[in-house]
């Protein structure tokens, strides 16, 4: 006897590399003459990107650059900094060829140190630590119903997720703006950093079209000791891949920016200046599909022994992104007798614990700046600021792609210590996991027909509080609807005590 089994594709997205690595950098770089000779260093700061990253048969190839800004006391004996850019390249093995693979990574800078080797001369070593993730989209069947040979099937609704885009993808922000009339035409760049504001996106033609604003600040020492400050706006927009991404697809996509290279360019006489700025950008891109169909979860035939396969899938569904503002407030101790000159914040670590009902979101914001003191003795501190949240969710989260941005506001020390009032704009877009065994083949043996346990046309049993209509008829060999239908039951599920009335299946 023939069974007819429907079968249904399940999306499966295998996770093919998920590791922390990382790649050493290091550079001897002589200062062009323009820039005032060192005394002694007082920070290295270093931001990194992952600017290009491609799969190449079983390996993965990461490429990047690390933005160093080293502050330093002039032989002057004022502050200054000179940015040197560290590329890097990083190759990582994987488990096997991924088919359609997605790449998520992350870049941050580890150790690094910086000497004076002389008062023109910089020696930087340290170290890039990378997140590197790949996964890879497939499909696999499951069986949605089987008709023939007496075959009883228990069926269960799931919603089945499929990630059409999970990735990172950074590219370079040009642009230029004239100096405004605040800042002398001698003043020094001392450091330069990019704010973007929220992502806009529409889904179009399997693409995600992206802008956003990014307003670049920048700090000038002028040649009296003080600091002003100037700015300008930048458009960020990019174009990036979604295949399958529709209107009902859940979709997201922010910008952080990782680094900001501005140099100046003197301008002929009665212009200002150019602030020529270089953005490296991020693009957080996030795009799933639910769907929604019965399973067959068990089997069984009222007729003849039967055989199942079943295995487990792990199946997602997408929710709408989480969109928080963790608010951050705390008093930073500044170094004696020094008076502020400039100070920032940018995010140090961030981690996300997931459980069944909740996700805790912890990090650390690192408060940085540079004093003077009255006899020209130029200090860096810095502090780290703890950061936290819990928030609930239904489920298990899983395959979580976490944007973050900091914005803080500007503030005045108080009898030595900074009061800081930061924000961390946390977008995570995610989905919901859970794993469940599913018949992906099923048969019937026909030289094995049941025997009816029972005597008759029915059979009085008493069943044990939790028992299931379910297994009663398996065991019985007979339908869980003909047991509902003769005892005015809703659903195949748990029954109480009391007697139940057995109707035999011929």
């Amino acid at each position: 006897m023939e069974l007819s089994l429907e079968r249904r594709p399940v999306a499966v997205n295998e996770t093919v590399l998920d590791l922390n690595t990382e790649q050493a950098v290091e550079t001897d770089f002589v200062l062009a003459d323009y820039y005032p000779r060192i005394s002694r260093i007082l920070h290295c700061e270093v931001e990194s990107s992952a600017d290009q990253a491609v799969v190449s048969g079983e390996r993965l190839l990461v490429d990047g650059t690390a933005f160093c800004r080293i502050y330093y006391q002039s032989e002057e004996g004022r502050p200054a900094s000179v940015a040197v850019k560290l590329p890097y390249s990083k190759a990582v093995e994987l488990r096997r060829v991924p088919q359609k693979p997605q790449i998520v990574i992350s870049s941050r800078p580890g150790y690094f140190s910086c000497r004076a080797v002389n008062a023109g001369r910089l020696e930087i070593r340290g170290a890039v630590t990378l997140h590197c993730r790949v996964t890879a989209a497939g499909e696999t069947s499951a069986v949605t119903g089987i008709t023939g040979g007496g075959m009883q099937c228990r069926s269960r609704e799931l919603c089945c997720g499929k990630l059409l885009r999970m990735a990172t993808k950074s590219f370079l922000v040009r642009g230029e703006e004239p100096l405004s009339a605040d800042v002398p035409v001698d003043a020094s760049l001392l450091r330069a950093f990019t704010r973007i504001g929220d992502t806009s996106f529409k889904a179009v033609g399997g693409k995600l079209v992206a802008k956003a604003d990014a307003r670049v600040e920048m700090a000038f020492l002028t040649p009296d000791g003080s600091i002003v400050r100037d700015s300008f706006d930048l458009p960020v927009s990019e174009i990036l891949d979604a295949d399958g991404a529709g209107e009902e697809a859940i979709c997201s996509v922010t910008f952080t920016s990782d680094w900001t290279d501005v140099r100046l360019r003197q301008a002929a006489e009665e212009e200002r200046p150019t602030a020529v700025a270089e953005v490296s950008v991020t693009a957080w891109v996030w795009a799933m599909e639910n769907s929604t169909e019965a399973f067959v979860t068990d089997c069984f035939s009222t007729s003849y022994e039967t055989t199942q396969e079943l295995r487990p899938f792990a199946l997602l569904c997408g929710e709408q992104p989480i969109r928080s503002t963790l608010r951050v407030e705390q008093e930073v101790a500044l170094p004696a007798g020094g008076e502020l000159l400039d100070f920032w914040a940018e995010p140090a670590e961030l981690s996300l614990s997931p459980s069944d009902g909740a996700l805790r979101v912890a990090g650390r914001l690192r408060v940085a700046g540079l004093t003077q003191a009255d006899g020209g003795e130029t200090e860096y501190f810095e502090e780290l600021c703890d950061f936290g949240e819990e928030l609930p969710v239904d489920g298990l989260p899983a395959q979580l792609l976490p944007a973050c941005r900091v914005t803080w506001e500007e503030s005045r020390p108080q009898d030595g210590r900074l009061p800081v009032r930061a924000a961390v704009a946390l977008d995570l877009p995610y989905a919901i996991g859970q794993t469940v065994q599913l018949v992906t083949d099923a048969a019937i043996q026909e030289d094995k027909p049941l025997t009816p346990r029972g005597a008759g046309c029915l059979t009085l049993y008493f069943p044990v509080d939790g028992e299931e209509v379910w297994e009663i008829a398996k065991r019985y060999g007979t339908s869980p609807a003909a047991i509902q239908a003769e005892n005015g039951l809703g659903d195949d599920g748990a029954v109480g005590t009391g007697m139940l009335l057995i109707p035999a299946v011929r």
